[in-house]
């Protein structure tokens, strides 16, 4: 085989889980075991799109992982607010991905509901906008019953006037 020295297969690189990894694949006993290993990744950001864990759990809908962050006790506590590098919080990634779920459990547990990401836009905005393409408003629904501010504008609509 070419690239062997013994004429065998080459052994493939070890892939290692990152806690970003487990949070997607909704691995709860694994987001759990990578924070008992190493508190310090509750709030990490991963390297492509700087998001949290909260941020990726909540973008699956993955519900019994976004509960076990929130209700992280201890030195590290989960930061609702964190952004990524388009400026979107863990809220923004649950609306724009129609996770019903996960977005009940972030207001329940204080997430701004009117945040703005880099572009200006608010959950409301992505929800509203995602559930036009997708033809279903349930995130819309649970977001207006928090009462959010409806009439703040964001930056896109701006920009080319």
């Amino acid at each position: 085989m070419p690239g062997s020295q013994n004429g065998g297969p080459r052994p493939r690189p070890v892939k290692v889980e990152t806690i970003h990894d487990l949070a997607r694949a909704g691995d709860l006993a694994g987001v759990q075991r990578k924070l008992l290993e190493n508190p310090s990744l509750l709030n990490d950001k991963n390297p492509v799109m700087c998001q949290t864990p909260l941020h990726v759990a909540a973008g699956y809908n993955n519900t019994e992982i976004v509960k076990f962050l929130l209700n992280q006790q201890g030195t590290e506590t989960v930061d609702l607010e964190a952004k990524n590098m388009y400026g979107e919080t863990p809220l923004h990634m649950a609306v724009k991905n129609s996770s019903c779920g996960s977005t009940n459990l972030l207001l329940e547990h204080g997430a701004h509901i009117e945040a703005k990401a880099n572009n200006g836009m608010t959950p409301l905005h992505l929800a509203v906008w995602h559930a036009i393409q997708a033809g279903d408003f349930s995130t819309v629904s649970v977001l207006l019953s928090y009462n959010p501010d409806c009439f703040v504008k964001d930056d896109v609509l701006l920009d080319s006037q």
